[in-house]
């Protein structure tokens, strides 16, 4: 009787344990977008010759599963199309805060390749892409 009672207990953790270990399947990714971009303002203007840095901020995005989310800044050329960005940039802090410290030599850059060459005048566009930064295959 008391070897059966072993065994039993024996199947009911093993049974146990094998529930226990399945992997967790299913993967909260939605996080909202980001609705509202304070600073730069619109047609800001920026003096890219100066030795300083731009600083981009917008509000928070807010992940399903209340974890963290993930930034990245997204430049376009001015009558730019928002699926073909033209240069993407994580967020301080690896993407994790919610603004973005560009150095002018850097944004001069992004400059040049939409086009504007030094000493013109020229507009760029930028937006926040919010993600939980998971990327996985079925």
């Amino acid at each position: 009787m008391k070897n059966s009672l072993y065994k039993i207990l024996g199947v009911l953790t093993a049974v146990m344990f094998m529930f226990s270990c399945q992997e967790d399947t299913d993967l909260y990714t939605e996080v909202t977008p980001v609705s509202s971009l304070y600073a730069p303002e619109n047609n800001a203007y920026m003096n890219l010759g100066a030795q300083s840095s731009a600083i981009f901020e917008w509000e928070a995005a807010k992940a399903a599963d209340n974890g963290v989310v993930l930034y990245e800044v997204v430049f376009y050329i001015e009558s730019g199309d928002f699926s073909d960005p033209l240069y993407l940039l994580p967020a301080d802090g690896r993407g994790l805060q919610r603004r973005l410290t560009l150095p002018f030599s850097e944004l001069n850059k992004i400059a040049e390749m939409s086009g504007i060459q030094p000493e013109e005048s020229g507009k760029l566009q930028w937006s926040v892409h919010s993600s939980k930064g998971l990327m996985y295959s079925h």
